[in-house]
């Protein structure tokens, strides 16, 4: 009886070794990770502490966010990173408000985006009633940067443009006439002879300007005098016959030289010699 009793009491003892060895290890595995998480929790903790006491808000926001994140019911942690929250806050309040006194008055309250348009139109208009529509053009773009659907800018637009493409066509038009008609006087006026003034060559290349008389002409004259007087042996001559003066005018030889002399001085010249009307 003794013999069997031994062996369950062995059984009993291993089967109670086996219910109670992994909870104890359990609990000793939690109570080593909650040790560890605590250590690194304090780490950062006092990582944030030392930053809060060099006035770095923004890195012991950090390390306090880091250190919440571990042990979220930390209180001292959370009130820290409150504290730290409300001084970086008073810190950065003094910099905008500086920025903002330093921008000008337009940029620190800008309009509201359907008052500029509202603006930017009336300058349109303006524009367009000065007839300024490269402009007018910039300020519409400039709508339609803030608005591309914009319907009365787009309708601007195009109007301006037509506008624009038939001024164009207009002056286009009016250059082209104005062109022809140059074109035209200038083929008139290059068919009239302007030059009133005979230039002969240079006087040294004549031979000899005092002799140039052709063979031909001594027996010319010849003939011509005879004639005439064949025509004053004519008993019935008629009294309206040519005078004598223009006769011998016409029988006289004259030289003459003329280097750069206008036509009409030729012409008064000749009509002096010869007493005849030119």
């Amino acid at each position: 009886m003794k013999s069997i009793f031994i062996p369950i009491l062995v059984v009993v003892l291993n089967a109670s070794l086996l219910v109670f060895a992994p909870r104890q290890l359990l609990a000793q595995n939690k109570g080593g990770s909650e040790s560890n998480r605590s250590s690194t929790n304090n780490y950062y903790l006092k990582t944030a502490k030392m930053y809060f006491g060099l006035n770095d808000s923004t890195k012991a926001i950090d390390a306090l966010a880091l250190a919440i994140l571990l042990e979220p019911d930390n209180a001292e942690a959370q009130m820290l990173l409150k504290e730290s929250r409300r001084l970086l806050e008073e810190k950065n309040v003094p910099r905008e408000s500086a920025k903002r006194a330093s921008l000008p008055e337009e940029i620190a309250a800008p309009m509201s985006p359907d008052k500029d348009i509202s603006t930017l139109l009336q300058d349109v208009y303006a524009a367009l009633e000065g007839e300024q529509y490269d402009d007018a053009l910039k300020i519409i773009e400039k709508i339609l940067t803030k608005d591309p659907i914009h319907k009365e800018a787009l309708y601007i637009k195009g109007k301006v443009n037509y506008i624009k493409h038939k001024r164009i066509t207009e002056n286009l038009k009016t250059t082209h006439e104005q062109e022809k008609l140059k074109g035209h006087e200038y083929l008139r006026d290059s068919a009239i002879p302007h030059q009133e003034i005979l230039r002969f060559p240079v006087k040294e290349q004549w031979e000899d300007i005092s002799k140039r008389t052709l063979p031909e002409l001594d027996k010319v004259v010849e003939e011509n005098e005879r004639k005439t007087e064949q025509l004053r042996m004519i008993p019935n001559l008629e009294k309206d016959s040519t005078p004598k003066v223009i006769e011998d005018a016409l029988n006289t030889i004259i030289s003459f030289e003329f280097l750069d002399t206008p036509l009409r001085d030729i012409i008064i010249f000749i009509r002096e010699k010869t007493n005849v009307n030119m």
